[in-house]
């Protein structure tokens, strides 16, 4: 039988594992261990950069959110405190002269309702007393709070709502058997011009109105306090979105960021 040539084997080289640690001898106590590759620099500073820009503009829109949340309150304050002021005087003068006569008759309606008058007076009360106790809030403690969007979200919501209600409530109810509806009267003139009645009702049509006029401008002024709430939190929540972009997806995200900036 003929031998056959025999040729050497050939080994296929091999190629290292970067990164890769072998076990170790000793129980193989140790574990494969594989590293990622490191940030290229100008990729992390883009990161840092747009991360840091978003928390700049999430700053300065809670400001401003702030800032809107005092001014409204401040100015519910000043406003519900001369409501509050205009109705007093007028149910002190009410109940210290129903009684009176004028021309052979009470200067005031016999069967008069002044509970439209009240609502007004503690509807600016109440008011007044939130607006203060939020200032208070806003300016010493609870940071959570004040910058919270669902809470003013729903602080506006009740507020519009109930003085759109006191409000139209107010106005339709001004008639002969009210008190800003008599104070306003011809008969009530009359009472006033020919039979020296101990009430001014000029004055007291004309208190009464311009409180009717400042609950419309307390109304007013809350929905469009509302309306630009409304656009700083879409704004927010648009810039807290890239911001948790660029926190949550790390690399990745550098260019999402790009191709929407």
């Amino acid at each position: 039988m003929s031998h056959l040539p025999q040729y050497p084997v050939q080994q296929e080289p091999t190629i290292p594992l970067v990164g890769f640690q072998p076990p170790s001898q000793k129980g193989y106590a140790q574990v494969n261990q594989y590293t990622t590759a490191p940030l290229p620099q100008p990729a992390y500073e883009k990161r840092m950069e747009n991360r840091n820009k978003y928390k700049e503009l999430a700053k300065k829109l809670h400001a401003r959110h702030k800032a809107m949340a005092l001014t409204s309150r401040g100015i519910s304050a000043i406003l519900n405190m001369l409501m509050f002021a205009f109705m007093a005087l007028v149910i002190v003068v009410f109940y210290s002269t129903r009684d009176d006569q004028a021309l052979g008759r009470g200067i005031w309606p016999k069967s008069g309702k002044e509970w439209p008058t009240i609502l007004l007076l503690a509807a600016s009360f109440l008011t007044f007393v939130g607006s203060v106790i939020t200032l208070v809030i806003f300016c010493c403690c609870f940071k959570r709070a004040a910058e919270s969007w669902k809470l003013a979200a729903f602080g506006y919501a009740i507020h519009i709502l109930a003085w759109v209600a006191v409000t139209t409530i107010y106005r339709t109810e001004k008639r002969l058997d009210d008190l800003w509806g008599w104070s306003c009267s011809d008969i009530a003139t009359k009472l006033q011009d020919e039979g020296h009645a101990s009430v001014d009702f000029n004055k007291l049509c004309t208190v009464q109105t311009i409180a009717w006029y400042l609950s419309l401008v307390e109304t007013i002024v809350k929905i469009l306090f509302a309306i630009g709430t409304f656009f700083l939190f879409r704004k927010n929540k648009y810039i807290n979105a890239k911001l948790r972009l660029t926190e949550g997806l790390g690399d990745g995200s550098i260019g999402l960021l790009s191709a929407f900036t």
